[in-house]
């Protein structure tokens, strides 16, 4: 992965808050996930990003992918509700990364576990993690009939990354532990049956000192 020093930062200015517990806590083994190559800091999933993010020390770059009108396969966020079939994603993006010798430092990634039954089916090599908020837990495990832990684990996941909470347990996003009526999704619990299951959590976005130290608490990657 990209270098540490960024990751090394945050989590060990994380563990020398005031909260004692946190001391405990294997900071070292943090990951620090660039958004989009930084989402907020430079132009969203563009070059220009990703070289800022490996600037910083970002462990991992995240990045979308869509296609154009002709269907060549582009990094793009400015039209995220046009989403073509699942076949474009099994069929087209793993040929890509693998033509540029890839394949060992990606993790396809997807809300849709449709796509990563798909892509795993295909390139069983390929490694995927679960995406999930509290809005998709009831279509998933009504699809998979068990619940949402048990089934990434199922469809081949290396990691689950669910998002930490929200307000009432909507999956909204932008929110932090200290917003009015938050209730948490992202728990020790759940963090300790994901490593019993042999899969990492990896939670998304957390961009607050206060929910960074709660989500290092329950363990997470």
């Amino acid at each position: 992965m990209i270098g540490k020093n960024f990751g090394k930062f945050l989590g060990l200015s994380a563990c020398a808050s005031a909260l004692p517990q946190l001391e405990k806590q294997n900071c070292s083994a943090l990951q620090v996930h660039a958004h989009r190559g930084g989402a907020g800091l430079r132009p969203e999933s563009t070059l220009y990003a990703f070289a800022y993010a490996m600037d910083i020390g970002a462990d991992v770059v995240e990045m979308d992918t869509l296609f154009t009108q002709d269907e060549v396969t582009k990094l793009d966020i400015r039209y995220p509700n046009e989403t073509l079939p699942i076949e474009h994603y099994v069929n087209r993006i793993v040929p890509i990364i693998k033509d540029y010798d890839m394949l060992d430092r990606v993790y396809i990634q997807s809300f849709d576990w449709r796509s990563i039954v798909g892509i795993k089916t295909k390139y069983p090599e390929t490694r995927v993690n679960a995406l999930i908020d509290e809005s998709l837990v009831d279509i998933v495990e009504a699809t998979f009939g068990t619940d949402w832990v048990t089934a990434a684990s199922f469809i081949g996941a290396q990691a689950i990354c669910p998002g930490h909470g929200s307000p009432f347990g909507n999956g909204d996003e932008g929110f932090t532990i200290n917003t009015p009526n938050y209730i948490p999704f992202t728990t020790k619990e759940m963090v300790e049956r994901a490593h019993d299951l042999g899969m990492k959590l990896i939670v998304w976005t957390v961009d607050d000192e206060s929910t960074i130290e709660k989500v290092i608490l329950d363990g997470v990657e």
